[in-house]
């Protein structure tokens, strides 16, 4: 709009100048030398304009012609950036298909170009590890960065080639300094907790969880997993440095007082207590912690636990019945207690609670066991029928069936008749001879229809196998923990 108002103002005056001067168009006179040159106005500003354009046409020749070299050089560097630019698509293009080799030829061609250089070399890098060229990936990992101030992006690309080629203690190594530089980078901190995870480094896994909790790396459930599976391995470690529990007790006080109370972890820490001989403080343990905190996998293990006061802690296991009426897991676990204190009737009052609430093939053996050994041989051939059945009914018929008394979240429990060489302890003790089922009950506590018990054999005594693999599983969903 503003050029057509200009161009008609232009044109007006081109108008009225041209009247103006086709009424008197006037005349010039040049005299040089007894030359005279004379012609109108009109044509001498003519003239003029066309010179005056020869001239300009000609300082702007002059002027390129001098600047030529800079001009030649600036256009060669378009051309290489265009160049670079298209070789740096085609390459990471190829990368992403797969041609290794086509790729690093294109890559490399990209790094004629400053800006394009470093990324150039770290995707050509890439490529040569993924054709087993190690000795080349090194050397364009050096030339990217020398080439580079981006540190992080170099850094991250080298760590993750070297843990693609399971190179873990070289990229950790990276990490920590990327870290030092870089401490709330999440790319960094996860890369660190995979590399801890495939070295086993558990304890450093477990001093770099609260920062992968804070920066959100992982969610509050894998932070649960992960501090499972890195204690039960410390404490592994622990158990197994010395004869005693000195080691194991200061891994213990090492460990976050929230993960002290998961289950898991504290079944490993009683498990190794155990194992070192200790009786009185893995009673403790479990009674403080079910006192506060009720969960069913810790009643189970309280049964299991021989202490040197079975009739406390039957007196205790009582206690939490009255709050916990028909709880299936602490009836069993009264079972147990009630057999280590000779009280052949009320275990078998609480087995029958327990089967009734909660149908279990370990429920059903342990009951059968007893009947069986207490002369109700026929009831206790219908208690392993019924064991057997659930057993069927819970497995796959493809598969094996398992062991009856297995329990994969506690510590490995055997029959008598199971030989180990590791350390067991006695759940129960055998009737002695020609006693009555409890003390003062005058035989009404007997079973209906029987005579007095005989003292059962060997077999019905329970051990707990506290055999720990140095290696040992990660405590949780599907350990290869065992109960009976």
């Amino acid at each position: 709009m503003r050029l057509l108002a200009i161009s008609t103002i232009v044109a007006v005056l081109a108008v009225f100048v041209g009247l103006w001067i086709s009424e008197d168009p006037g005349a010039v006179v040049i005299q040089i030398r007894g030359l005279d040159f004379q012609g109108s106005f009109v044509s001498f500003m003519i003239v003029m304009i066309v010179l005056f354009a020869l001239f300009y046409v000609a300082v702007r020749f002059a002027g390129m012609l001098l600047r030529s070299p800079e001009l030649i050089r600036l256009s060669n560097l378009r051309r290489k950036a265009r160049a670079a630019h298209a070789a740096l698509v085609r390459g990471f293009t190829e990368l992403s298909q797969g041609h290794w080799h086509k790729a690093e030829k294109a890559l490399t061609k990209s790094t004629m170009l400053p800006e394009t250089a470093a990324l150039g070399y770290l995707g050509a890098a890439r490529a040569a590890q993924q054709q087993g060229q190690l000795s080349r990936r090194d050397r364009y990992l050096a030339l990217a960065a020398n080439g580079s101030n981006d540190d992080i992006t170099v850094g991250i690309t080298k760590a993750q080639l070297l843990i693609e080629n399971q190179e873990f203690d070289e990229a950790i190594c990276i990490l920590r300094q990327l870290r030092r530089h870089a401490p709330n980078n999440k790319l960094v901190l996860n890369m660190l907790k995979e590399c801890f995870l495939e070295t086993h480094a558990w304890e450093e896994l477990a001093s770099l969880m609260p920062a992968l909790l804070r920066h959100k790396v992982i969610t509050r459930q894998d932070a649960l997993l992960m501090d499972r599976n890195a204690y039960a391995h410390i404490l592994t470690k622990a158990a197994n440095t010395g004869d005693d529990s000195r080691a194991l007790d200061a891994a213990w006080a090492e460990v976050p007082a929230a993960v002290r109370h998961d289950p898991e972890v504290l079944t490993v820490y009683i498990r190794f207590l155990l194992e070192h001989g200790e009786r009185r403080r893995p009673e403790s343990l479990l009674r403080n912690e079910l006192n506060h905190h009720w969960e069913e996998k810790l009643v189970h293990l309280y049964g299991l636990i021989d202490s040197d006061r079975p009739a406390d802690q039957l007196a205790q296991a009582e206690k939490w019945l009255r709050r916990h009426p028909d709880d299936a897991t602490l009836l069993l676990t009264l079972g147990r207690l009630a057999i280590r204190n000779h009280l052949w009737a009320k275990a078998r009052n609480y087995l029958e609670q327990s089967a009734e609430l909660d149908p279990r093939p370990e429920t059903y053996l342990l009951l059968g066991k007893l009947l069986e050994q207490t002369g109700d041989q026929l009831i206790a051939g219908d208690c392993f029928r019924k064991g057997l059945g659930i057993m069927v009914h819970k497995v796959s018929p493809l598969k094996s069936l398992p062991d009856p008394t297995l329990d994969r979240s506690l510590p490995a429990v055997a029959t008598s008749s199971t030989t180990s060489s590791t350390p067991s302890f006695d759940t129960t003790a055998p009737v002695p001879a020609g006693t009555t089922n409890d003390p003062g009950s005058n035989g009404a506590d007997k079973p209906a229809g029987h005579h007095t018990a005989a003292a059962p054999p060997e077999n019905l005594a329970f051990k707990v196998n506290l055999n720990v693999d140095g290696d040992a599983k990660p405590v949780g969903p599907g350990s290869a923990a065992a109960t009976a």
